[in-house]
């Protein structure tokens, strides 16, 4: 916790790293939490309390890469930063211990997108964004903090952010009500993901 705090603190939620150097400042928080995984995976991912502690940690990690907000759900922040779900993760590695082979690795990670995808169904940011593997696996399209806040389901705090002298221009946003399959911030995203 102390490394996501530290995180925290170093990776503002407008302006500051690319998103490449966000998820390799968030790389260090997932390999601590990862740490001797395939020993303790299947026991830790069974107790819910755990599991809790483990995911807040990581929900802190995503939100910094994703530059979200505190209110966005661990959900959206995971899927948003193209982070597997912490649990998930966690089960792979175990898995992995066990494969001799390169083509049996690329199984289990395939197992573990397919299983985060059904998952994701009932999301929010899953209407916007159907196709996980898709949208982890695109090679354009970095996120921002504005399309994180239109994509996450909060709409984008246009007004909030220039009360705050926060944004660097006036200009007019997103919301979330204009978020559905017919607006031109869906036909977007599907043009970045090749749709």
């Amino acid at each position: 916790m102390r490394t996501t705090n530290t995180l925290l603190r170093i990776l503002p939620n407008i302006g500051g790293p690319s998103l490449a150097k966000r998820k390799l400042l968030a790389g260090v928080v997932l390999s601590q939490l990862l740490y001797a995984a395939p020993a303790w995976a299947s026991a830790v991912v069974k107790r819910e309390h755990c599991l809790k502690h483990l995911r807040a940690a990581y929900r802190r990690a995503a939100l910094r890469v994703t530059m979200a907000y505190r209110t966005t759900s661990y959900e959206a922040a995971t899927m948003l930063s193209s982070m597997t779900s912490i649990d998930l993760l966690a089960t792979e590695r175990e898995k992995i211990r066990n494969c001799t082979s390169t083509e049996e690795r690329a199984e289990v990670r395939q197992k573990t997108i397919g299983d985060w995808q059904s998952m994701a169904i009932n999301w929010w940011t899953h209407q916007l964004l159907p196709n996980i593997r898709s949208w982890t696996y695109r090679k354009h399209g970095n996120v921002n903090h504005y399309i994180t806040q239109a994509l996450s389901g909060h709409g984008c705090f246009g007004d909030y952010i220039n009360i705050r002298s926060r944004a660097r221009r006036n200009a007019s946003y997103v919301t979330t009500q204009l978020t559905t399959r017919s607006t031109p911030v869906s036909s977007v995203m599907r043009g970045l993901l090749g749709e």
